[in-house]
């Protein structure tokens, strides 16, 4: 709506100014005065066809974000559905730690049940050597009598009467013995029978406790293959929500959620210092030109995967949410690498220019360089933010950086193939001699007890 008012007021102006010079044509009697209606219908046209063109845009801008609003509710979906996969997880464990109980039970019970069986062998191999004796206690008492009678059958000098007294007690007392020894054989046969019944009861225990444990198996089984699938869909969930940052994961593209930003993609190094580095610009090949505007510094551009700058109004709001270090990172035509590294690392916002406000206490291989652009606001070609009173050093080197007058550092300056000594190259001091390489680096501070 702003933009055709503009239009109507471009054309309403323009058709006055028209209508002036045509009245000036009539008085003075000129053949033309009728010739500037044309211009102003060329006019009509082009503010016609500018007007679709950003009625499109808009158009496109709606779609895009309906496009990141179903991308949003898809987010919070996967999200559901990896906490209900989360509690079947839990579930299955739960039953498998259930199962592990049953069979540990189950091997307490065979083990009891071997000792029982080795009790019942034992007994049951001294109760047949009891019997054993008895039958030969018993044969032995028979063959005392059968003596003794056939010494009643020949004269003795003993008298009769007391061999009979004598023959008659021990004959009680071998009757006696004889029924002890049956005694206890109905002994030992009852408790054979008892400890058989015993056995039979342990067997349909074992059998059905084996049948319990062959359908436990399967459900085991069923379960350990429920629990792989969900396993495969909770990895491929997890590889679609957002990481809350890099800590933790090797070097790689992953999309990461920091401070509240809507989740974007970063590279991530898992390499430098113990990893969790969300790499914020890298330069190394020169495939991507970093002489940008305001804008495309402010949101960013490039590669991830290759050369990139991450964006300032990110880098703002990431800085912004906690204490964060920085890792520069410089690479040199001779292959060797140097660094400097600063544990406080944050900037403004854009109404402040993103301005270099802290980068704390410096260790390294590389000079303190970085420490002469603090406190310096960013510039770019077409916004000159820098101190520096005789022109824009963003145009003079080419890039935009945190300028003093002009720089001592210049991450975002020309790639060139070959060792140089120019301003406008990548480079670390006031030499100027260009980088083969160069990276920036963020995580957060770790905390120290």
């Amino acid at each position: 709506m702003n933009i055709r008012f503009i239009c109507v007021l471009f054309i309403l102006r323009g058709f006055q100014n028209n209508r002036g010079i045509s009245v000036a044509r009539e008085n003075s009697s000129s053949p033309h005065c009728l010739e500037s209606g044309a211009p102003i219908l060329e006019y009509i046209t082009v503010l016609k066809k500018e007007i679709n063109a950003a009625e499109q845009k808009h158009s496109e801008v709606e779609n895009e974000n309906a496009e990141l609003k179903k991308k949003i509710l898809e987010i919070s979906y996967l999200k559901a559905e990896n906490k209900a996969k989360i509690d079947n997880i839990e579930r299955l464990r739960s039953a498998n730690e259930n199962l592990r109980k049953l069979l540990s039970k189950f091997a307490q019970q065979q083990s009891n049940i071997g000792r029982i069986e080795g009790f019942i062998i034992d007994l049951m191999q001294r109760q047949k050597r009891e019997i054993e004796e008895a039958k030969l206690n018993e044969a032995k008492v028979r063959e005392d009598l059968k003596d003794e009678i056939k010494k009643l059958r020949y004269p003795m000098e003993t008298k009769p009467s007391e061999i009979e007294m004598s023959l008659k007690k021990d004959l009680k007392s071998k009757i006696r013995e004889l029924e002890t020894y049956k005694a206890k054989g109905n002994t030992c046969s009852n408790q054979m029978k008892e400890l058989n019944s015993q056995v039979v009861s342990y067997k349909k225990d074992l059998t059905t406790t084996h049948t319990k444990l062959t359908a436990k198996t399967c459900l085991l089984e069923s379960n350990s293959k429920q629990l792989n699938r969900t396993k495969q869909r909770l990895d491929l969930c997890k590889e679609r929500i957002p990481k809350t940052g890099c800590k933790g994961l090797a070097s790689g593209i992953y999309m990461i959620a920091v401070n509240k930003l809507d989740p974007f993609s970063a590279f991530c190094n898992g390499d430098i210092e113990g990893g969790g580095w969300i790499v914020i610009q890298k330069q190394f090949d020169g495939s991507v030109d970093f002489n940008r505007t305001w804008t495309e510094y402010r949101e960013g551009f490039g590669n991830v995967g290759g050369e990139f700058f991450i964006g300032l109004e990110k880098l703002h709001s990431i800085t912004n949410s906690g204490s964060f270090e920085l890792y520069m990172q410089l690479g040199f035509f001779n292959r060797s690498f140097n660094f400097a590294a600063y544990d406080n690392f944050s900037i403004g916002s854009e109404d402040e220019k993103y301005e270099l406000k802290s980068l704390g206490r410096f260790r390294g291989t590389a000079p303190n360089n970085m420490n002469y652009h603090l406190n310096q606001k960013f510039s770019t070609f077409d916004q000159d933010n820098d101190p520096w009173v005789e022109g824009n050093c963003a145009i003079t080197v080419g890039g935009g950086w945190w300028y003093q007058t002009c720089s001592l550092v210049h991450f975002n300056g020309k790639y060139h193939n070959t060792e140089v000594y120019k301003k406008e190259s990548i480079n670390w001091g006031a030499a100027f001699k260009s980088l083969k390489s160069a990276q920036m680096l963020i995580r957060p501070k770790s905390k120290v007890c």
